[in-house]
């Protein structure tokens, strides 16, 4: 409502609120999104999440899939559902801070 008293255009607020969902559910594409989401929301900085995907990408050539022969799949059951989480909290915050 600030923005709008200010002259913003609710659609133009309404379409940066869709392109953050779009780039809210890209989190499982790669580390490098899930590290994207994670530190535009400042998500998992106390546990140091972002520098452990890093280290596990760049180090030792891992990512949720595999596609090429030098990377190595690693997805699994508590990664997915970390990545579910993170994704359930950047779509609530969204949501409640989304124009009326």
């Amino acid at each position: 409502m600030l923005l709008e008293d200010v002259g913003a255009r609710k659609e133009s607020l309404l379409n940066l609120q869709r392109l953050a969902v779009e780039r809210a559910r890209t989190i499982d594409d790669s580390i490098t999104q899930f590290n994207d989401v994670l530190a535009s929301h400042n998500l998992g900085s106390g546990f140091r999440l972002r520098h452990a995907m890093e280290r596990l990408r760049d180090r030792y050539n891992m990512d949720f899939k595999s596609e090429s022969l030098r990377t190595i799949s690693m997805d699994n059951p508590f990664l997915s559902q970390l990545r579910q989480v993170a994704m359930n909290d950047v779509l609530r915050d969204i949501k409640h801070s989304a124009p009326r």
